[in-house]
């Protein structure tokens, strides 16, 4: 896409398993030195911190899923992305849902989604009452969602329409 688009900058906004797929593609894109620049990164509901239920898979299943073994908490892989840190430079913008009486939002548990060291690491952190699929339909979420926008524009110098 670089080739093909010129690019220097991108926004990379991300919602469950592809936050966590995200880091692991950031922590590679700097130590590759990219010629493009991730001004803005925002993970939705995202088990930066794995699940404990693809854990529980990976020890009792008499057939492991391939992605339960990276996606398993403690696993070497969430040890791995979360040794990395985000660069100064990208404004990242936390963002994880709950919903009253459940661990998380029903699909990925709160400490998963919002460690403490997620927390230092986020520009912005915001917290939502939404499943998680639903929270991407929430009007409050939307609306949230195109001011974090607007304002990084404005940052940039950019309107919209660049």
């Amino acid at each position: 896409m670089k080739t093909e688009y010129d690019f220097v900058d991108i926004h990379l906004i991300t919602h469950s398993m592809g936050g966590l797929m995200s880091r692991s593609f950031l922590m590679k894109h700097q130590q590759d030195q990219a010629k493009f620049y991730v001004s803005l990164y925002m993970t939705i509901n995202s088990p930066l911190y794995g699940m404990a239920s693809a854990r529980l898979g990976v020890e009792s299943s008499p057939i492991v899923i391939a992605s339960w073994l990276d996606l398993a908490t403690d696993s070497d892989y969430i040890r791995r992305v979360h040794r990395w840190h985000m660069p100064d430079e990208t404004a990242y913008h936390l963002v994880f849902s709950y919903l009253p009486g459940e661990e998380g939002d029903g699909v990925v548990p709160m400490n998963s989604q919002l460690s403490l060291s997620l927390q230092d690491e986020a520009t912005k952190t915001y917290g939502f009452e939404a499943q998680h699929a639903q929270i991407l339909k929430q009007e409050e979420f939307v609306q949230r969602f195109h001011k974090i926008l607007a304002e990084h524009y404005e940052k940039l110098g950019l309107n919209k329409a660049d």
